[in-house]
């Protein structure tokens, strides 16, 4: 890792968010009829990952060793972002519920209209002990495009240095890591070995 392009002496961060992009195995999106079908396919949007390769990420060589984890999931992957959380060492704790408000949602049995924000923590991390509620309301945006509430919340409750996984845009404060950006953090996380 080159610490100078990080922009601070340790090289590894107390702080971090990822949003991954979880591979669906669903062989025909569950379209709206004003929509057409190839818009509804998440590769649409972005290339998505196998589960074992998001595992795989050595975040390890990335996370102090006191460090807070903010993992995010789709409800149809909400098994996989617990397997994820607890092979990149982290020990759930809670998390935070984002509602959609707007009705062009998706889904096979339900219209899902939430996605889930996991809180993890490895080494010695106190709880936050903020007043905010587990449960936040707002509009969808762009395709999974997240509110900035989860940044400002984020920031009120961790510590520096931050970064932010599979980044689409960049944050000030924060370093950013993701195949959407013109450049980024220039960090390994190829190999499982780390964690």
């Amino acid at each position: 890792m080159n610490e100078k392009v990080l922009g601070f002496p340790k090289g590894k961060y107390k702080t971090i968010y990822a949003d991954p992009p979880w591979k669906y195995k669903n062989k025909s999106p569950p379209c709206l009829p004003k929509k057409q079908p190839d818009t509804c396919k998440i590769e649409y949007y972005y290339k998505t990952m196998e589960l074992e390769d998001i595992k795989d990420l050595s975040i390890n060589s990335i996370s102090e060793k006191d460090c807070v984890l903010f993992l995010w999931a789709t409800t149809p992957a909400i098994k996989e972002a617990f397997e994820v959380l607890e092979t990149w060492g982290f020990k759930y704790k809670t998390m935070i519920t984002w509602e959609k408000t707007n009705n062009d949602c998706m889904g096979y049995w339900f219209r899902t209209c939430t996605e889930h924000l996991l809180v993890g923590i490895k080494g010695n991390v106190k709880a936050f002990r903020n007043m905010q509620r587990n449960c936040y309301h707002e509009k969808r945006r762009s395709h999974s495009q997240k509110p900035n509430y989860f940044y400002n919340l984020i920031e009120k409750v961790t510590e520096e240095p931050r970064i932010e996984l599979f980044a689409r845009e960049r944050r000030e404060g924060w370093d950013a890591w993701g195949n959407q950006l013109s450049k980024d953090i220039q960090i390994n996380l190829s190999s499982k070995k780390g964690v």
